[in-house]
């Protein structure tokens, strides 16, 4: 029963990798910026 519901999550979750990929690297400027103010 866990089969069907896993392959519809795996489409939605293939769509969020991309958006998690571009927001890793604003996090890490964000974060060095902060470094910088300190």
């Amino acid at each position: 029963e866990l089969v069907p519901q896993f392959s519809e999550l795996v489409p939605q979750f293939s769509e969020l990798v991309p958006q998690f990929s571009e927001l890793v690297p604003q996090f890490s400027e964000h974060v060095h910026k902060r470094n910088e103010m300190f």
